[in-house]
């Protein structure tokens, strides 16, 4: 017959306390010693900020949380410095399968002036030549779209994917080119105009260089998926 001793003091203080602890606190064993972890300095856990936004990772086992949040603001016209703020940090994660050469960056109007101006973009599916234009961008014009956009329209899909892009050159009297319209959308969910970032720049005029411009988007509604360029490309 086996006599059960009861616990030792220390033991039970032991046990008690772990049990208190909850989930803040971990058992050491039978050696009667506890230790704490604090869910807020966890070894191995790391939180993620994206837009501002930042969790932590719940488990101890070294995952890492993180969080992904679309910036939508509204637009505004005849802005020469707005810029998206973190718009390019939004298609990170969302842009899978996108050639990140045909993404411009939209997180500052100087790096997409600069991106624009190297003319990577000529490259890409286009329209046969410059033409008069439809729409509200006066004299004429020449857009081209990128493989994502492209693929998109060819398979005739109601809403494109995060990197579709279209890039517009305006070119006046047909004489000399004199800016560009661009529209990239930066998120799947296209949220009233919000998920596509817009800008346009006409001689030294600018507009947009921001997320959801409600010049832009009130046009560009009536399209697919805010698109309004005719498909096939004429």
């Amino acid at each position: 017959m086996h006599v059960i001793s009861p616990p030792r003091p220390l033991l039970f203080a032991a046990l008690l306390f772990a049990a208190c602890a909850g989930d803040d606190g971990e058992s050491a064993g039978d050696d009667g010693e506890s230790s704490t972890t604090s869910a807020s300095t966890s070894q191995g856990t790391t939180g993620a900020e994206t837009d501002g936004t930042s969790t932590s990772g719940a488990d101890s086992s070294g995952s890492t949380g993180t969080s992904s949040e679309a910036t939508s603001t509204g637009g505004s016209s005849g802005s020469t410095t707005s810029s998206t703020g973190d718009a390019s940090t939004s298609t990170g994660d969302n842009t899978t399968g996108v050639d990140p050469d045909q993404i411009p960056p939209v997180d500052s109007v100087d790096a997409l002036l600069a991106w624009l101006e190297g003319e990577s973009y000529t490259s890409w599916h286009a329209e046969s030549g410059i033409h008069a234009s439809a729409g509200p961008h006066g004299g004429q014009v020449r857009t081209f779209i990128n493989d994502a956009l492209f693929d998109s329209l060819d398979q005739g899909q109601s809403a494109h994917p995060a990197g579709a892009t279209a890039i517009k050159e305006l070119w006046g009297d047909g004489q000399m080119r004199i800016g560009w319209a661009v529209e990239v959308k930066v998120q799947p969910e296209s949220a009233g105009g919000n998920g596509w970032y817009w800008y346009e720049k006409i001689d030294m005029t600018e507009y947009g260089g921001d997320l959801g411009v409600g010049l832009c988007t009130g046009c560009h509604g009536g399209g697919i998926d805010y698109v309004l360029t005719p498909f096939p490309l004429q």
